[in-house]
């Protein structure tokens, strides 16, 4: 396939509970920079590293996310993530279905510092991590030497050379292949789902940090407003 026309999708996976403005920044400044066709916004069933966390039900954070994705073309809300069996939902999975389903594009996973900072507690990390190419949303200070004190023991990375797509590091792994994990620096949006919800509570109509499809939704399901 000719490279110019090869098709550039990222996972973007999470709780999304709710998704709000902070998201949307993120995947935008993405798409932006490293010219994305499609951002796929996956909301998680389970988190395996928050088994004791009662999110939203899938059905209303599927819905608010297909709401906050619908005015920008690249982004779609997928159900990569969305089975429910009552087991964890494991990202190497997702991405290996991905995979399978776009066997000539090119790959890639969006996802924040922080959560990156936990990636050798996820499932297969070395796997994981050979899947695709990684775009890590950073905040201000973030640095590459934080990137690879991140990655799992056996994994065998160097400082990315002259890359058009920007700085990051060169993972290598079994059979000469190789993937990157690239820093996404743009982003200044900083807002938490659990801030947004705990301000829906103390008052329903401050939402200004949910696209107003999402408020409105949440204000007719009458969605974080147990006091109500």
């Amino acid at each position: 396939m000719d490279a110019r026309a090869q098709r550039r999708i990222a996972f973007f996976g999470g709780t999304f509970d709710p998704p709000h403005r902070g998201h949307l920044a993120v995947a935008r400044a993405a798409a932006d920079r490293f010219r994305l066709d499609r951002i796929l916004f996956a909301p998680v069933a389970r988190q395996p590293l928050k088994l004791e966390s009662q999110p939203t039900s899938m059905l209303h954070r599927y819905a608010m996310v297909a709401l906050a994705t619908a005015d920008d073309p690249r982004f779609v809300a997928s159900q990569l993530d969305v089975a429910d069996t009552g087991a964890p939902n494991f990202t190497v999975d997702a991405i290996a279905r991905l995979r399978n389903e776009e066997p000539e594009a090119k790959l890639f996973s969006l996802i924040g510092a922080d959560a990156f900072q936990a990636i050798a507690r996820w499932r297969e990390p070395q796997k994981l991590l050979s899947l695709c190419d990684w775009i890590v949303a950073a905040r201000p200070g973030y640095s590459l030497d934080a990137l690879e004190a991140a990655l799992p023991a056996g994994v065998v990375c160097a400082t990315l050379e002259d890359d058009e797509e920007g700085e990051g590091l060169l993972l290598r792994h079994e059979h000469q292949s190789s993937t990157r994990v690239l820093l996404l620096k743009e982003t200044r949006e900083d807002v938490s789902a659990t801030e947004v919800r705990s301000a829906i509570t103390e008052d329903a109509w401050k939402m200004q940090d949910v696209p107003p499809r999402v408020a409105d939704y949440i204000r007719k399901t009458r969605l974080y407003q147990e006091s109500f």
